[in-house]
């Protein structure tokens, strides 16, 4: 999947959120939220990215022997407040990602994967 197409996801995962949230739901709308975030979450960057960073180490609260990577995807708190104030995810700059909820996780490295592509995992997975 062209990165493009997975940063239309993403909006369109954000946006159909603010529906499945707010109690006002219908049925087909949170069908709809739950197949896109399934889409992102299935995106085989992300799956081989979590793979090959954390799946060993705790999944999505893993932390690395160091402490400087933590998460699913082993953001640094230096990229995770990058990535979450390019997206305008205020609420999420200066949380350690591995308390984050594997939901914004996702959200969120996919995100930093349409901007930067593979370059913060250093190519893996590409």
């Amino acid at each position: 999947m062209r990165k493009p197409i997975l940063t239309a996801m993403i909006v369109m995962a954000m946006v159909l959120s603010l529906f499945a949230t707010s109690g006002q739901a219908q049925a087909g709308e949170a069908k709809d939220f739950w197949e896109f975030y399934s889409a992102i979450h299935n995106h085989p960057f992300l799956v081989c990215t979590r793979a090959h960073e954390s799946d060993m180490a705790g999944g999505y609260t893993a932390i690395s022997s160091t402490g400087k990577y933590r998460g699913a995807y082993q953001f640094s708190q230096e990229t995770w407040d990058s990535t979450a104030e390019h997206a305008g995810w205020w609420f999420l700059v200066g949380v350690h990602p591995a308390t984050v909820n594997p939901f914004w996780q996702d959200l969120t490295a996919a995100v930093l994967y349409g901007w930067q592509g593979s370059a913060p995992w250093l190519g893996r997975c590409a």
